[in-house]
């Protein structure tokens, strides 16, 4: 992957990683230590972020 690809993602998800959300090279991880329904919530912004 293209640094500028990996900073690009990085730009996009800044204020969810270390949060909710993790990004390496294509991979982007999202998890949560609450409910399912937060869980969801936090899929949903990424989507859109995205």
């Amino acid at each position: 992957m293209d640094n500028s690809l990996s900073h690009l993602v990085w730009l996009i998800l800044r204020d969810f990683l270390d949060d909710f959300a993790s990004a390496y090279l294509d991979d982007i991880l999202i998890y949560t230590d609450g409910s399912l329904s937060q869980h969801h919530s936090h899929v949903q912004q990424v989507i859109k972020r995205l």
